[in-house]
């Protein structure tokens, strides 16, 4: 931002993006403490840029310190002032004979809201303040179950998407990628949020990589299914048979599905007609594999999905436990819920891999009752965090 840019920024005043900081000689502390508060507020709304060596009126007041050790100062605050380092860009601009620091900031999202000695702050208007119990909740439902999805992969790329999963995304749609307008590939992605753009930089969001990279566990190698068959009724029996499913989620659920229809595909005989039978219903296991997909919690880093195959039953146990007041009983009557990660949910819709909204549970218990007499067990451990579906096969 050249002098006349920080100029037209200053002559506009605070707002929810923008805060002016006064630099006092000798009055490191206090300044320490609000340039903190508000570098976290930023991060937790939408961004934004500290100008430091400006007064709340909008005077220009400068920065009475050595660049070089101002900014050692400010990377200190961002690397261990939060409960969680972030990055910002630092940029000092000469007005006048005076010099004004700018700390811009990036949306942060990670496992859980920035927190400056346990506070949790966002912008509200021009000022930064804490939150109310109500306003705490909220955010920790965008930052721990909402946007999980929208989360940036460090060190991805344009590269690491598969234009052809993309283009087979978008003819769902009836959208013609060779004959209709389109704006180019890279932009198109960055439309609809396959990648991120932050400070010129490209990256894939987790969403994007894990709907149509070339290879998702390259970067998120704990994004998988794992398929496990058991000589028994609990996992302290032998392991007959493991098979970890990656590639896209609708790869994972592909691969899940055809591998237990091979494992317990069984030929049964009426009047001389063969028919193929199953373990069980395999419209079941598919609709809660995918939704064990949408609903996991992608910020669990070292779990998989897991299917556990006993003699009596399938399970499906997806990392991270129902939000809020939802509860087994009221995923089981069968209401629309929302997703942990929406994007992937209208994503697999899209392909044709899950039930409309509202359908997929009241379909799997009727498929097990029309099966075998039985139906779907859900369980919701809240201690050790995870969600398990029961199928009941004898």
């Amino acid at each position: 931002m050249d002098a006349q840019e920080l100029q037209n920024l200053i002559a506009a005043g605070e707002s929810d993006a923008v805060e002016f900081k006064e630099h006092i000689a000798g009055k490191w502390k206090e300044l320490k403490t609000k340039l903190a508060i508000a570098i976290c507020a930023m991060a937790n709304t939408d961004g934004g840029t500290v100008l430091v060596g400006v007064s709340d009126n909008g005077g220009v007041t400068g920065v009475e310190e050595e660049q070089t050790l101002f900014e050692e100062k400010l990377k200190d605050i961002l690397h261990t002032g939060f409960n969680f380092p972030i990055t910002a860009q630092l940029h000092r601009t000469q007005v006048g004979d005076k010099w004004i620091q700018e700390v811009k900031v990036r949306k942060y999202r990670g496992p859980e809201p920035l927190t400056y000695q346990k506070h949790i702050y966002v912008r509200r208007g021009a000022s930064s303040v804490e939150q109310s119990p109500h306003e705490r909740q909220e955010l920790f439902n965008v930052f721990g179950f909402f946007l999980t999805e929208d989360q940036i992969i460090p060190n991805s790329g344009l590269t690491n998407i598969n234009p052809e999963k993309f283009k087979n995304y978008l003819s769902r749609f009836g959208i013609d990628v060779i004959d209709d307008p389109q704006p180019s590939f890279e932009q198109d992605l960055l439309n609809r949020e396959v990648l991120s753009k932050q400070f010129q930089e490209v990256t894939c969001t987790l969403y994007g990589l894990l709907c149509f990279g070339y290879s998702p566990q390259q970067f998120l190698p704990f994004a998988a299914v794992e398929l496990s068959t058991y000589n028994g009724l609990t996992r302290a029996d032998d392991i007959l048979f493991t098979r970890t499913c990656g590639g896209t989620v609708q790869e994972q659920i592909e691969s899940a599905v055809a591998a237990v229809r091979e494992l317990y595909r069984f030929e049964n005989f009426d009047e001389l007609v063969r028919r193929d039978e199953f373990l069980l219903p395999l419209g079941a296991l598919r609709e809660l594999v995918a939704n064990a997909v949408v609903h996991r919690d992608y910020n669990i880093s070292g779990s998989k999905i897991l299917i556990d195959i006993f003699h009596d039953r399938v399970e499906i146990t997806s990392p991270g436990e129902l939000p809020n007041s939802l509860t087994p009983a009221k995923i089981l009557s069968g209401g629309i819920i929302r997703s942990r990660n929406e994007k992937m949910a209208n994503f697999l819709l899209a392909m044709g891999l899950v039930e409309s909204r509202g359908r997929g549970i009241p379909r799997v218990r009727k498929l097990m009752r029309d099966y075998n007499g039985t139906g779907l067990e859900i369980e919701n451990d809240r201690e050790v965090r995870f969600v398990r579906a029961t199928l009941r096969i004898r």
